[in-house]
């Protein structure tokens, strides 16, 4: 005697345990995707611009970067409110109404741990490009740091 279709579809042992362990797999695979995905970290960032009138560096609009120190011609040291010994930075000129170069210079980082200073300090040259000598201008710094 022939079965038919609908026969073959009763739910047995087998096909019900199949099915509620396919869907503990999928709802397992969902919550570790969603828990993989909420701890992913973002990049930091980190920025200021410096504005700088004679021999005076002072910080404009700051973000997690708390302090500059001019320390002599064309050398800046910023602080920052975190460690940024795996930070890429980039520096460019500005202009926050100090001195103000439109073109021509040239940016060089160190990062403080290199002269014995803490990881949360970076410090800034600044060159003219065209007699390759330590100028002052108003520069902007960014920090873009790996998620911790």
């Amino acid at each position: 005697m022939a079965t038919t279709f609908s026969a073959s579809l009763r739910p047995t042992r087998t096909r019900i345990l199949l099915i509620a362990l396919t869907v503990v797999v999928l709802l397992g695979y969902g919550l570790f995707t969603a828990q993989r995905a909420r701890s992913a970290t973002l990049t930091k960032k980190a920025f200021a611009g410096v504005k700088v009138v004679s021999g005076t560096a002072t910080l404009v609009h700051p973000s997690h970067v708390t302090a500059v120190v001019y320390e002599a011609m064309g050398q800046y040291l910023l602080t920052f409110d975190r460690h940024v010994d795996n930070c890429s930075f980039a520096v460019t000129s500005g202009f926050h109404r100090g001195v103000f170069a439109l073109m021509g210079r040239v940016f060089s980082t160190v990062n403080g741990s290199f002269d014995a200073r803490t990881t949360s300090q970076e410090e800034v040259f600044q060159f003219d490009s065209s007699s390759h000598n330590s100028a002052d201008a108003d520069f902007d710094i960014i920090a873009l740091c790996p998620g911790t």
